[in-house]
């Protein structure tokens, strides 16, 4: 009998363990709709507009949770439920939640025994943080308000995941209820604040009314200072006063004075100059049947699906800028850049060679690259299957700051910077990957030729000698004047200057220990990257 007796009183525990709360948690307080981003509310009557969710969140399950979705209680009140739950992600657009000040979770298990939240940005950027100290109770509605000063490392204007953690290793049970974020209200009489910050008629990059500071950057050379065209105060009645900055570099001001006369908040864009102030060298003249050019004014390019089409999730990648008169794409760095050409794919096993013409303002080039990948879809209709030709150039293969570098590379044999499928007959898009935060790239095209610069060095324009060499070598320019040569080892590191202002130079190694550097050759058509082999 005592053994009927503990197999029902098992039986119960497990039943109920397994069974739905029988409520859900208490409802959220009345709130401003200025003072809540809603990500997922279940509350029997909502309360609109406070608690309205935003638009398109999705609920993804990762590590094998699975997603059982709104689950209506015997309260009237959904919740959202989870079985085998380790992690998983409500979000998946972006959100900018930077003039919140706390993230509310309720959150319900039976046998969980901790939990973390997990803030992840557009841009990747995460912190983990563990809530609470110690472990929550287990079958009741766990109510935590989270203090947002603990992820200031990640970019609140820009929110895209919200991660709940449980218990690792093993999955529970788990229902989560009034996921959102709050502020305490602001009192509109000191209200200082900006809804919208405007330069040259669009919001400035990473505007939110919490942020004072800003950098807008311009190309080398502009010489008409950028005006910030709009201020608009979050309370209309709040007065905004506008100082343009005077030149470039120069500081734009917003003082902004609330209706009480005494609360004041001044906002500042930076205006500075980035990237290169010369256009990239201008290409030779070549056939138009030795040339597929994906992007330069020189050539008639390929056509193109879409020249962005966000590879990575992040869009835009790059954005097209003017420099010198010159059309020039300036790569965000976002990750990757992803070329469609699927409808209009192109057969390059002919082509021999893969230029590009790279700047980047960036000096410590340590562990830093620029990759373009030619992927080839073998005939499928989708990339699965697919393969791909990728070029890797980084602080090992003459990447350098600072000066356009001038990136030749023959594609018809593997090597330091080749891998990948030489026989690239069905290309049907191209893949640009960089850890750089800032580059600029132009005239990237497939030629049918000799290798000009980094492979071997550019015989149109120079001679060297001897190459390999145990101290010197020699350079010579076939027609411009050499202004300025400077040598930097595989790091990135400049080893060596020297401004001859001459045809012709002589680059004194002997001080160099053996191996591989690259040397930028400037006159006044340009750059061009040569290859130094010290013995």
């Amino acid at each position: 009998m005592k053994k009927i007796t503990l197999f029902i009183f098992l039986l119960a525990v497990s039943l109920g363990y397994s069974q739905d709360p029988a409520t859900g948690p208490t409802d959220p307080p009345a709130r401003d709709a200025v003072d809540v981003v809603s990500m997922y509310n279940g509350i029997a009557t909502p309360v609109a507009p406070e608690y309205t969710n935003e638009p398109g969140v999705t609920f993804d399950s990762f590590g094998g949770t699975t997603i059982v979705g709104n689950t209506t209680l015997g309260d009237g009140n959904n919740v959202f439920k989870y079985t085998n739950h380790l992690f998983s992600g409500i979000g998946g657009g972006s959100y900018d939640v930077s003039a919140m000040t706390m993230l509310h979770v309720d959150v319900y298990s039976p046998d969980f025994t901790n939990f973390r939240i997990k803030l992840e940005a557009v841009n990747g950027t995460n912190v983990e943080l563990d809530v609470p100290v110690g472990a929550p109770t287990q079958s009741v509605w766990n109510s935590y308000d989270i203090d947002l000063s603990a992820y200031a490392a990640v970019d609140l204007a820009n929110l895209k995941w919200i991660v709940p953690v449980t218990n690792a290793g093993s999955g529970v049970t788990m229902y989560l209820d009034n996921v959102y974020f709050w502020r305490t209200p602001v009192d509109p009489a000191t209200d200082a604040t900006l809804s919208d910050l405007q330069v040259e008629g669009a919001t400035i990059n990473g505007f939110s009314s919490g942020t004072t500071s800003y950098t807008y950057q311009v190309p080398s050379g502009t010489t008409v200072v950028p005006q910030i065209t709009l201020a608009t105060p979050t309370n209309v009645a709040a007065s905004a006063v506008i100082t343009q900055a005077s030149g470039i570099p120069g500081t734009a001001t917003v003082v902004v004075t609330a209706t009480n006369g005494t609360d004041m908040e001044t906002y500042t864009v930076s205006i500075e100059e980035v990237g290169p102030a010369t256009a990239a060298p201008t290409p030779p003249n070549r056939a138009s049947a030795d040339v597929l050019s994906v992007y330069s004014d020189a050539y008639t390019d390929i056509t193109i699906d879409d020249f962005d089409f966000g590879l990575c999730g992040a869009s835009p990648a790059v954005t097209e800028v003017t420099i010198a008169g010159n059309l020039t794409q300036n790569y965000l760095g976002t990750g990757c850049q992803g070329i469609d050409i699927q409808n209009n794919r192109i057969d390059a096993s002919a082509f021999t060679n893969l230029h590009f013409d790279f700047y980047t303002d960036e000096t410590n080039l340590v562990g830093k690259v620029f990759n373009i990948k030619l992927v080839d879809w073998a005939g499928n209709p989708t990339e699965a299957g697919s393969t791909g030709l990728e070029v890797n150039f980084n602080d090992g293969s003459g990447l350098i700051g600072g000066s356009w570098v001038s990136v030749d590379v023959n594609i018809t044999a593997t090597g330091p910077m080749v891998s990948g499928n030489l026989t690239r007959s069905d290309i049907a898009q191209i893949h640009i990957t960089s850890n750089l935060s800032n580059a600029w790239y132009d005239n990237l095209y497939l030629y049918k030729g000799t290798p000009l610069s980094t492979d071997d060095f550019d015989t149109q324009s120079f001679s060297l000698y001897p190459n390999p060499t145990q101290d010197s070598w020699n350079v010579k320019s076939k027609s411009e004047n050499i202004t300025s040569i400077r040598v930097f080892d595989i790091l990135g590191k400049s080893v060596l200057s020297l401004s001859p202002n001459a045809k012709e130079a002589t680059i004194d190694g002997s001080s160099l220990k053996s191996g591989l550097y690259f040397a930028q050759v400037k006159t006044a058509q340009g750059i061009s990257s040569l290859k130094l082999v010290k013995q």
